[in-house]
């Protein structure tokens, strides 16, 4: 994997926690809201993650198999 690959996978992972913290301030979610939102953004960079070690390559836009990005 290059080091532009590597770069925008951390740089999209990034824009994931704080896009999913913004929309839980945005709506003020509190308990399962808060639980559930960070939840799935967990989930969306697991999914990147493993796309990434099955086919050692990231799709061209990495953010769309993201949820908040």
């Amino acid at each position: 994997m290059t080091g532009c690959t590597r770069w925008d996978c951390w740089l999209a992972i990034i824009r994931e926690v704080i896009v999913a913290h913004q929309f839980i301030r945005t709506f003020q979610l509190e308990g399962v809201g808060k639980a559930e939102a960070l939840a799935k953004a967990v989930l969306g960079i697991a999914r990147l993650r493993a796309t990434r070690e099955t086919s050692h390559v990231l799709p061209p836009k990495p953010e769309t198999l993201l949820t908040y990005s």
